[in-house]
């Protein structure tokens, strides 16, 4: 009996087991049916690197201060209007190396390559062989350099100016491409060249988005190289814009004068004039001495007996 009932409490543990193990293992299926895999989104990354971020954002900055200038000259003299700045031509290269269907106004040369690296761009003027250098954009971070160089740029500025004035040096802060300050050096503009050479030359060529005057030019006329009139433009964020402009007196013995530098510049055209006057007189007698000859020799051909030349008497 007790062998027996010991057999019954072994099967009746087994099936218990087994009962358990039916019980456990569908709650265990239903749990991996609950799992899903969950795919992690992924955002789309900007394919264009900083360079070319920061391409666009200069272009946007150096388009926005070709407005400026303009503005600042027209507020100066209403009919003081190149067919196109040196700003608003780099601005148009730019545009155009971005895609941006752009056309040039009426200047000497329409052909125009740059170089670009990492914190500099060279603007080259390809009309010519060689090409030639006209401007370059130094810029780290938020601020830039421009160098115009001002021999190249004569459709721009006149003929006068890139003959004799310095090059032209501009500083820009930014900030993305929000426009903060541009400052400039040396900026110089011809005027009239019919009776006297005249020009604008401004020492100082501000915008500042946070000035009370946001516009702060000074300057001066020039007539001849000789300084006659002052220039001081503000314009302020709110309130009348302020142009002085102050004639200056000149001594009548330094008027009458002619500046150095003209004078030199008259001296050499009529040494020129004399050289080719001379040596168009040589051409001449060159050209007569070889009529002559030619002269002489069909003579002789034709008598043969030797004449006289006009030189000798011979």
């Amino acid at each position: 009996m007790l062998i027996l009932f010991t057999k019954k409490i072994r099967i009746a543990i087994i099936l218990s087991f087994s009962l358990s193990l039916l019980v456990s293992c569908p709650k265990k299926n239903e749990q991996a049916a609950d799992i899903k895999f969950v795919q992690p989104e992924i955002k789309k990354q900007n394919t264009e690197s900083f360079v070319e971020v920061q391409f666009k954002q200069l272009s946007t900055i150096i388009r926005f201060s070709a407005s400026v200038e303009r503005e600042i000259f027209k507020t100066i003299r209403t009919n003081l209007s190149p067919t196109m700045t040196q700003f608003e031509v780099l601005s148009t290269i730019l545009d155009q190396n971005l895609g941006i269907k752009k056309n040039f106004g009426s200047v000497d040369c329409k052909l125009y390559k740059i170089k670009r690296s990492l914190k500099k761009i060279d603007f080259y003027k390809q009309c010519l062989s060689p090409e030639s250098l006209i401007a370059t954009i130094d810029f780290n971070q938020n601020k830039a350099t421009i160098h115009f160089y001002t021999k190249e740029w004569a459709y721009a500025v006149g003929a006068s100016v890139a003959l004799a004035g310095k090059d032209r040096i501009c500083d820009i802060q930014f900030s993305q491409s929000k426009l903060n300050k541009l400052s400039c050096e040396q900026t110089q503009l011809m005027l009239d060249q019919t009776t006297d050479i005249e020009e604008l030359r401004l020492s100082e060529f501000i915008f500042d988005q946070s000035a009370t005057d946001q516009v702060h030019v000074t300057g001066g006329f020039f007539k001849n190289l000789t300084e006659h009139r002052k220039l001081k433009l503000n314009i302020p964020f709110d309130g009348k814009i302020k142009i002085i402009e102050k004639e200056l007196k000149v001594q009548d013995d330094f008027a009458e004068q002619k500046p150095v530098i003209i004078e030199a510049v008259k001296n050499k055209i009529q040494d020129i004039i004399k050289t080719e006057e001379n040596n168009g007189e040589k051409n001449n007698n060159q050209e007569n001495n070889q009529e002559n000859s030619t002269e002489n020799i069909e003579n002789n051909q034709q008598g043969g007996q030797p004449t006289t030349t006009p030189e000798t008497g011979r």
